[in-house]
């Protein structure tokens, strides 16, 4: 079957744009079910819920002088007060003893520990009762923000990566079949 230029023309754009907007919608399908899967259980009032009656409502994390490591400051609230224990994620990777605190949390109370650093991150384990949490604080300005040129890959370089492939890719193929179409040689051939 000849089709008459123009309509080959439209036919090849068409099939790009089609193309384009079909790998966009996966993509947008894809980061949006590894967001909703990665989100904290919050309450009503806000924070992250611990266990039955404990909330963490707020962390911050001061280091010291040198840039080693520092003091991560945790905000609790409780509805009635609750043993809680605090131990230093970042010692594990040393062995031995781990660094603990342990306080008695009724209302609103800020509770600070000092903390061995890793990397762009800090940490404790909250134990209280049978509930093992883990608070992993993020150290910001560090030169790991950029995920996309500086630390380790992450689900969504790679996924910058392929669609970046894939739309050059795209345009190459779309820009050697439109040359080719528009040639006036009379005849159409085909490109893949």
């Amino acid at each position: 079957m000849n089709l008459p230029i123009r309509y080959t023309r439209l036919l090849a754009v068409g099939c790009s744009v089609l193309l384009v907007g079909i790998t966009v919608a996966f993509l947008a399908i894809g980061t949006g079910a590894a967001t909703a899967q990665t989100t904290n259980q919050t309450n009503q009032t806000g924070g992250e819920v611990v266990t039955d009656g404990l909330t963490l409502v707020n962390t911050s994390y001061e280091p010291v002088e040198d840039g080693g490591n520092g003091t991560l400051s945790l905000t609790f609230r409780a509805d009635g007060p609750q043993a809680v224990t605090l131990y230093d994620a970042g010692a594990f990777r040393q062995g031995g003893q781990l660094p603990s605190k342990t306080k008695v949390i009724e209302g609103t109370v800020t509770v600070e520990m000092p903390v061995t650093r890793q990397g762009n991150f800090v940490g404790v384990t909250v134990v209280t009762g049978n509930t093992r949490y883990a608070v992993p604080h993020r150290i910001a300005g560090e030169s790991g923000d950029s995920h996309l040129f500086r630390g380790r890959p992450t689900w969504q370089d790679t996924q910058i990566a392929g669609l970046s492939g894939f739309a050059g890719g795209l345009l190459v193929i779309s820009g050697v079949a439109y040359r080719r179409v528009t040639k006036d040689e009379g005849e159409v051939t085909r490109v893949l």
